[in-house]
């Protein structure tokens, strides 16, 4: 099977510290994939543009080598972040998710929410506490109730996909690296019936495990772990559990209840992925974590 390549890929900034992660994110995708960078940052009607000298400080920090594209335009973010990724064929955008606070945040919500439900293409969201870690050698401060996983570390992505979203989830597998040092736990919506090929079917496409998740194990780094067909998944305490409970959104596996169990558990160690949009359903997960 031929595995989907990433062409262009958009990195949206607020110019905030949470998108310093992000922008390093959006950067090693872009290099991995050869793909064209668009930089795109929204004004809107509340509050300024931000420094002038802020948008080229931004790019720089990218680092050499990248074909980089750069835009301003004004509006609500949520909109035109989704308008611009349509414009320009963008295949996965990449985005912090706690940028300005205040009086902006109340007014225009949540941005990445907006995002998720409305964009066409995979859309990649890095937590504010992942981008202070990152910028930053000093010893890592443990959150409290913070669980580790067999291999001793805490870190997760929690993915969540729509039907149609197998093209997607094999090209962010494809992105992760044999060494992740972390687990995957995915939700991806099936038919009830589904026959169990969905893993086999994902192996051909990343150098990591890749199985149904079995009510019980625990989570090891470098496994991906995909709710079965017609079955909640969740995490508690470094577990996986499966789960019979009635449907969310309309499905089952629902992502907002895998998201809201890997945020009780992670936090902000957590890293989320939504591959589609159309529908609501991993929209309040997200904001969770």
């Amino acid at each position: 099977m031929d595995g989907l390549r990433l062409s262009q890929i958009l990195f949206a900034t607020d110019y905030s510290e949470a998108s310093g992660a992000a922008a390093r994110m959006a950067a090693e995708l872009a290099r991995q994939f050869n793909a064209r960078l668009h930089v795109v940052h929204v004004v809107p009607p509340v509050t300024d543009p931000g420094p002038a000298g802020a948008m080229p400080a931004a790019v720089a920090r990218l680092g050499r080598g990248l074909n980089v594209v750069t835009a301003i335009v004004h509006g609500h973010p949520g909109k035109e972040i989704v308008a611009y990724a349509s414009r320009n064929a963008i295949d996965m955008i990449v985005m912090g998710t706690h940028g300005r606070s205040g009086i902006a945040r109340a007014l225009l919500g949540s941005v990445a929410a907006i995002v998720v439900r409305r964009a066409a293409c995979p859309v990649l969201t890095v937590p504010e506490m992942i981008a202070r870690r990152t910028q930053t050698d000093a010893p890592r401060v443990e959150r409290e109730g913070a669980v580790e996983l067999e291999s001793g570390t805490e870190r997760v992505i929690a993915i969540g996909g729509s039907a149609d979203g197998f093209k997607a989830l094999g090209t962010v597998l494809e992105a992760l690296p044999r060494n992740f040092p972390g687990a995957v736990v995915v939700a991806q919506h099936r038919a009830r019936h589904a026959p169990p090929v969905l893993a086999n079917l994902l192996k051909s496409r990343t150098s990591l495990a890749v199985k149904e998740a079995i009510d019980g194990e625990r989570l090891e780094r470098g496994v991906v772990y995909l709710a079965p067909a017609d079955r909640h998944l969740v995490v508690d305490d470094g577990r996986v559990r499966l789960t019979d409970a009635p449907p969310v959104n309309f499905s089952r596996p629902s992502i907002d209840v895998l998201f809201d169990s890997v945020a009780t558990v992670y936090g902000k160690h957590a890293i989320a992925v939504i591959l589609s949009g159309g529908g609501s359903d991993g929209a309040r997960g997200l904001q969770a974590i």
